[in-house]
């Protein structure tokens, strides 16, 4: 079994990675659902024509949002359940009561009007012209400036939930800096070219501990905004703890905003973040909760506001624990890899509404796993591994149709880790298969729309590196073999040519 981070084998059936400690994918033995056809999803386009017909309007003007269509890819077998928050569920949705819920196989789902349809506007006839008019000027004309109104400009979404997938949350970036955790400074900090290195968020030392250790890890940041949420975990064998927390940009106003740690009285019982996201003043967490004992494991999204004085949301619950779990305000993404006793891999990508509706399996693989996942422009980008070739290689595919085309087929003789995606560019980490640790790598470039491979610089001693489009640049980050060797060296490098803008540390 191969390690989603590192990319090092490991025997089948470990937890975690004997390399880098992470967690490894649960062995799921069974035969993969024949894949079904793609459907086609049809949605009404938005034109001028809609000013003009509201300038005709003798009286009013209504608006209506289409819910998504249905599934994109219906499968002729079982698609993994989502639950789907709904009227009657309590508000009190508590950390303690999912890992309650985890245990005995149950969903746990809080209501949301977030989800509501959209009550009809009836506006007179001038105010109607008005309002088309601006909605016209926003849609064709100045996107990037009213795209937060509509849910945030496409792109900012889909680098702000890459920087999330593809570094492990160990980066994100808001209002021009760059955010990451720096285990020699033992701090969250935040950076851009040409300023100074500031300290958002100095972790202090373990008083109970007779060696030198930070009080806890900041195991993921997402930054929206002039907020920072970090997830803080002590591993503390005395009390333990894992925290959603929260801090402003400057430093200010560190607050507890959701406590994770397990409360229930089962003692194998546990709750895992395996991703943070955040926008529009909202956490979103991927929670993998589950018991040991009872051989349990599902997974939650739920989302909660920055002061923590709310009730934390349940956006939707996943049946199974999944891989590189994407979320956006609007969309779910997820891989599920299995392997039979064979051991052959079968790979599918989900996709779904939030709220958990509509889900379907938009791609399935035989004979080979996804290690890495990203978005770019409504397309899903995604690293394979095949068992068969033994080698790797990178493929766009669009969720609509199914369709996938290979970006990158890479050697037998070489390995290759999908870094960061832009809005047209594959990033690239190039080494060779010989190598026992890869301590020097090449930064290497791939077409979104298709072409050839670019070598932007060589010989990068970024050992074990993760990276994140940020800001206009690509963020580098050196992080160990662990978390205790997180942002070890920082760096900013130019996303054209590859050289390096500044060197953080």
């Amino acid at each position: 079994m191969f390690c989603p981070k590192c990319g090092k084998k490991n025997v089948d059936g470990a937890k975690f990675c004997s390399f880098c400690g992470a967690e490894l994918p649960a062995v799921v033995v069974q035969e993969p659902a024949p894949a079904a056809d793609a459907a086609e999803e049809s949605a009404a386009a938005t034109t001028p024509d809609a000013v003009a017909a509201a300038e005709a309007s003798a009286t009013e003007v209504q608006t209506e949002i289409d819910a998504p269509s249905s599934d994109v890819l219906a499968d002729s077998g079982a698609v993994p359940a989502a639950g789907t928050p709904s009227a009657d569920s309590g508000a009190g949705s508590t950390a303690a009561a999912a890992s309650s819920s985890a245990a005995t196989g149950t969903r746990v789902v809080a209501p949301g009007d977030v989800h509501a349809p959209r009550k009809r506007s009836k506006l007179p006839v001038a105010l109607a012209v008005v309002a088309v008019a601006v909605i016209a000027l926003a849609v064709f004309v100045l996107p990037g400036v009213f795209g937060s109104i509509f849910g945030g400009d496409s792109n900012d979404v889909d680098e702000q939930a890459n920087a999330a997938s593809l570094s492990y949350g160990l980066a994100s970036s808001a209002d021009g800096w760059d955010y990451f955790y720096c285990v020699t400074r033992q701090a969250i900090v935040r950076a851009k070219p040409g300023s100074e290195l500031e300290d958002v968020l100095v972790v202090p030392d373990d008083p109970t501990l007779t060696y030198e250790a930070p009080k806890f890890y900041v195991t993921s940041i997402a930054a929206d905004g002039d907020l920072v949420y970090y997830v803080a975990q002590s591993f503390n064998n005395t009390s333990p703890y894992t925290q959603l927390r929260c801090v402003s940009g400057d430093g200010k106003g560190d607050h507890l905003v959701l406590d994770l740690t397990n409360q229930s009285s089962d003692d194998g019982a546990y709750t895992m973040v395996r991703g943070l996201y955040a926008y529009d003043g909202r956490a979103y967490l991927v929670l993998n909760e589950g018991s040991y004992d009872a051989d349990i494991s599902t997974m939650r999204v739920v989302s909660i506001g920055a002061s923590g004085e709310e009730e934390p949301r349940t956006e939707c619950t996943l049946d199974d624990s999944y891989d590189s779990v994407i979320v956006t305000p609007e969309k779910i993404y997820y891989v599920q890899n299995t392997y039979n006793s064979s051991a052959q891999n079968y790979t599918s990508i989900y996709m779904a509404n939030l709220d958990g509706s509509d889900t379907s399996r938009v791609f399935m693989g035989e004979g080979e796993s996804v290690s890495d996942l990203a978005l770019a422009n409504g397309k899903i980008v995604a690293c394979f591994y095949n068992t068969v070739a033994d080698a790797q290689n990178v493929r766009v595919i669009d969720p609509e149709t199914g369709e996938d085309e290979t970006l990158y087929a890479g050697r037998t003789d070489e390995w290759i880790r999908m870094l960061a995606v832009s809005d047209d560019t594959v990033y690239l980490e190039n080494g060779t298969v010989e190598q026992y640790d890869i301590t020097s790598w090449d930064l290497m470039t791939v077409p979104l729309s298709g072409g050839d491979a670019t070598t932007l610089a060589t010989d990068i001693d970024y050992y074990n590196p993760t990276a994140a489009v940020v800001n206009g640049h690509l963020l580098v980050l050196e992080n160990g073999q662990d978390i205790s060797s997180s942002g070890a060296r920082a760096q900013a490098r130019d996303l054209e040519s590859g050289e390096v803008i500044e060197e953080y540390l």
